[in-house]
């Protein structure tokens, strides 16, 4: 019981670090979008 309730919080724990990640990349990619359309005006 403790490994299989062990393994669901890794699990989730690396569910939340992937969607955090997807996030920030979302963010960056925005960001550097942002800055090219500024260069190019």
């Amino acid at each position: 019981m403790l490994l299989t309730s062990l393994r669901e919080e890794h699990l989730e724990a690396l569910l939340q670090l992937v969607v955090l990640q997807q996030v920030l990349l979302k963010k960056q990619r925005k960001k550097k979008r942002r800055k090219k359309k500024k260069l190019l005006k």
